[in-house]
């Protein structure tokens, strides 16, 4: 009759406790326990052995209770009672017997009703039981249920020992309301009829006010800044100087009027939340139509989670499931984990409900992270674009209006448009209120690399703006040196949820250690009252990422042993901004420039030395202007004959030759291979750490970083190699998913595959530049790319610096370029890439007039060396009309 009394357990931790069945559903049984029996585990919680899934621990609140579900477990459930202290009681549960864990039976226990507990830190008050024995009831029994013998019904869970002789029971009528909230009525509100119709006024005014105020929230930069609102610019095609272009701009009355299923990407910071708000907001206010806002960083991938997080929401304003329009998902980031499963979930619970998935896109080399949404339902996919200079006028307007005056509107917008352009930060709306907030207390003096950016930030947050009166003002060293050690932690577990308590006492500890006097709960409020660290799921978290490594990064300086730690083994590949930070602390961290190119010089040769391409292997000197038919297939004949004398996989050199059969699975296998096994992603990865370390390090040795830059050129050269070698799969195939990377071949590519071939090969070198000119490139770093350059004897690793001047125009780019231009033959591959790259500036990016004349120019000059003129000059530049410059595209 005991079946239905279990051994519960947390395998990281080696306590274990007691639980019972509560409910049986068709997949499993509800099991109930204490919440302290699981302490802080989410997960690696077992029942009599089996796996099962956390669904809610309420210790943290004052209710020593905990719920799990246990997947495939068929045992009756007990029924429930109110204790009586006229009956007899007994209970079992597991405790040691030698190095062994036994169930075992306690009797004759006598009861007290009607009990009281208040527990002080959450001020709760739970009804309770005490328990009085002869035997003593041990910890193992935490969790057992306290059962009437005269009915075997249970009336209590046993939770506390006060002494040998007494315990403490929480009482059934705590169990029952448990459980009504989490399984009870499989969630009302998620199988009622609509609700919404019959909201009375008052109903539909507090539903209008929440999600305005929701919207607020998520606009809330820094805690004396008045929220700025500029509509995003949303487009069909992803932000790019392509042919392509921009497509439509999309709206986002369009979106909530559309009815269909829509995935919005961006990058981080670019302001998914806010605008997932916006609409929810809008399509209340405007239609009356309720958009269902989940966000997945307060969910896990299970259903019984997902449901009862729906059920909290539309309990909150009344309605039921029937009366959702329309489902946005937000923080939705496609490389973490169970994020597909989460998807899927949710896409099944609302079939035949459109669904909005706020995806942000992944800041990595190595191609983009997919999730294959088309599997679930048709969706559409539209992307934010980094704002334009009218909408950074807006925001400078809004600023000086509504928060600190700095200056002239014209005079803010021109210097923080420059600011914006010389770090390399994106224009989104956060980094404009960031520079703003700069700008209040130091206009005349600009940042020089992010690390500063955010220095400065921090200095105003612990100098400038106020902290309550009765507390001290921590001093900003003191507290980078405390938030490193902290954040340390947070890298070092890859566990980003803390509470309040955890981050006062932790930080206390360390203060304490190191004899530092500091009030660690002011850190706190400074950070939380400025959104550095947020709610989330009912802890903490840092909002963005880059907070953990910009103190992870001062971390480095102050101890050595986590410096070793990031630098040692590579580890730095999965934290390149901490490399970023750190080098851009005081510029001259020489240790890991020496550090980083060692690592890519290794990882390269490595590469080199599994793929085995002859050195030679310059495909581009083949191709021409306009190719021939002759000079294709002598480009065709080169892929096969270097392929065959490479040590790649004989799918890769068999797979131009056999471009007739389609061998899907074998190949995909294969470009896991190439790209995995021949260390290709860490070159990758290698790559970005090191072009960013580089990028912040103007004060190092100069030998060292002409080194580093001589390094990552030749690294992009061996990835070309290695992407041309594998790109006839890629265009068999259209899509090749690697590790979580997937590489698509784009909609443009059009014909037969040895026409999708030909018109793939002359964009690797671009594409590899804008995988990581980001990561490279600031303003002042023109002198050492044009040395490199002219230090270049071949012709590849020449052209995609050249590329990299054209797309990112440093000091004097202008005559580096004309330069190259005049140094290529007139039908070269690498003049009319030139070409290429110059009208795609000149169509789509933003520039000055005098930058415009000068992209004018060069194209003029690129189209008259083609032409035939040996030596381009003014004149001959001169003598090609204006009508060969293309249309530029106001963007």
């Amino acid at each position: 009759m005991f079946d239905y009394i279990l051994k519960v357990s947390v395998a990281e931790t080696n306590r274990y406790g007691t639980g019972f069945v509560v409910k049986n559903t068709q997949d499993g049984s509800y099991v109930i326990t204490c919440g302290h029996v699981l302490g802080k585990a989410e997960s690696n919680i077992k029942v009599n052995g089996i796996s099962s899934e956390l669904i809610v621990n309420k210790y943290n609140e004052g209710l020593d209770l905990a719920l799990v579900f246990v997947p495939g477990l068929m045992v009756e459930a007990p029924s429930f009672s109110k204790a009586d202290e006229c009956n007899v009681y007994y209970t079992s549960g597991f405790t040691n017997f030698g190095s062994d864990i036994k169930k075992e039976k306690i009797e004759n226990l006598k009861v007290k009703t009607d009990v009281e507990i208040e527990k002080t830190q959450s001020n709760k008050i739970v009804s309770s039981i005490t328990i009085y024995t002869n035997e003593s009831i041990s910890e193992g029994y935490s969790g057992s249920p306290l059962i009437c013998c005269k009915t075997n019904s249970v009336v209590g869970v046993i939770n506390i020992q006060a002494n040998a002789g007494k315990n403490y029971a929480i009482s059934c009528d705590h169990i029952c309301e448990f459980l009504d909230i989490y399984i009870g009525n499989s969630f009302s509100n998620l199988t009622s009829n609509c609700k919404v119709n019959n909201l009375n006024t008052e109903e539909r005014y507090f539903i209008t006010k929440d999600l305005e105020q929701q919207f607020q929230n998520s606009l809330r930069c820094y805690s004396t800044q008045n929220n700025v609102w500029i509509e995003p610019a949303i487009h069909e095609n992803k932000e790019c100087l392509s042919s392509e272009g921009r497509g439509a701009k999309i709206s986002t009355d369009e979106i909530i009027n559309s009815g269909k299923s829509i995935v919005i990407n961006a990058r981080e910071q670019h302001g998914l939340t806010t605008l997932a708000k916006f609409i929810a907001k809008e399509a209340w206010v405007k239609s009356g139509e309720f958009f269902l806002y989940l966000e997945c960083r307060n969910l896990r991938a299970k259903k019984n989670s997902v449901l009862k997080h729906i059920d909290t929401i539309l309990s909150k304003y009344e309605i039921a499931i029937k009366d959702v329009s329309c489902v946005i998902v937000d923080e939705f980031h496609n490389v973490k984990n169970d994020q597909e499963n989460m998807a899927r979930i949710i896409n099944d619970l609302f079939v035949d409900k459109p669904m909005i998935i706020m995806n942000t896109l992944e800041d990595s080399p190595i191609g983009e992270f997919v999730i294959a949404f088309e599997e679930l339902r048709k969706f559409e996919n539209y992307y934010i674009w980094s704002l334009k200079r009218n909408d950074i006028r807006r925001i400078v307007t809004q600023y000086n209006s509504n928060n600190k005056y700095i200056g002239d509107n014209d005079m803010v917008l021109n210097r923080l448009s420059s600011d914006l352009d010389a770090l390399n930060v994106p224009r989104t709306p956060l980094n404009c209120l960031t520079f703003l907030k700069i700008y209040e207390a130091e206009f005349d003096e600009s940042p020089i690399n992010r690390t500063e950016m955010i220095k400065r930030v921090l200095f105003l947050l612990f100098n400038v703006d106020q902290v309550p009166s009765y507390k001290s003002r921590p001093d900003l060293k003191d507290s980078e040196y405390i938030l490193g050690y902290f954040c340390e932690r947070i890298v070092r577990t890859n566990k980003n949820l803390f509470t309040r308590d955890e981050f006062i006492s932790e930080t206390a500890s360390f203060c304490e250690g190191q004899l530092i006097d500091i009030e660690t709960d002011v850190i706190f409020d400074i950070l939380y009252d400025n959104s550095i660290i947020v709610s989330n799921c009912g802890e903490f978290s840092f909002k963005f990422a880059y907070w953990v490594y910009y103190f992870c990064a001062h971390r480095m300086h102050h101890s050595d042993d986590f410096k070793d730690y990031i630098l040692s083994d590579e580890v730095y590949v999965s934290y390149p901004d901490i490399i970023e930070y750190y080098t851009g602390i005081d510029r001259r961290r020489d240790n890991a420039l020496a550090q980083l190119q060692k690592d890519l010089r290794n990882i390269r040769e490595v590469v080199e030395a599994k793929c085995s391409i002859p050195d030679d292997f310059d495909l581009y000197e083949q191709l021409s202007w306009n190719p021939s038919e002759e000079s294709l297939s002598s480009v065709s004949q080169m892929v096969t004959a270097g392929a065959a004398g490479s040590k790649l996989p004989d799918e890769v050199k068999d797979s131009f030759a056999d471009k007739g059969y389609n061998h899907k699975r074998p190949l995909t296998q294969t470009v896991d291979r190439v790209l995995h096994e021949y260390s290709v992603l860490r070159l990758m990865k290698g790559i970005q750490a090191a072009s960013k370390a580089l990028r912040n390090s103007d004060y190092s040795d100069a030998k060292l970083r002409n080194k580093l830059l001589d390094e990552i050129v030749a690294s992009w050269e061996q990835l070309v190699k290695v992407l041309i070698m594998v790109s006839p799969m890629i265009c068999k195939e259209g899509r090749i998913k690697v590790d979580g990377a997937t590489f698509i071949l784009g909609s443009d590519f059009k014909g037969d595959f040895k026409q999708k071939f030909m018109s793939l090969l002359p964009g690797i070198p671009t594409n590899v530049i804008n995988w990581f000119q980001d990561d490279i490139f600031s303003k002042k770093m023109g002198s050492l790319i044009s040395k490199n350059i002219n230090n270049q004897k071949n012709n590849l690793p020449k052209h995609l610096l050249v590329s990299l001047m054209i797309n990112r125009r440093p000091k004097n780019w202008h005559e580096i370029v004309f330069q190259y231009i005049n140094s290529n033959t007139k039908n070269s591959y690498y003049l009319m890439n030139t070409l290429d790259l110059l009208e795609a500036q000149y169509r789509y990016s933003y520039m000055s007039n005098q930058e415009l004349d000068r992209v004018g120019s060069l194209i003029k000059a690129t189209i008259a060396k083609h032409n035939g003129a040996k030596r381009v000059g003014e004149k001959a530049i001169n003598k090609v009309p204006d009508r060969f410059l293309p249309e530029r595209v106001d963007l």
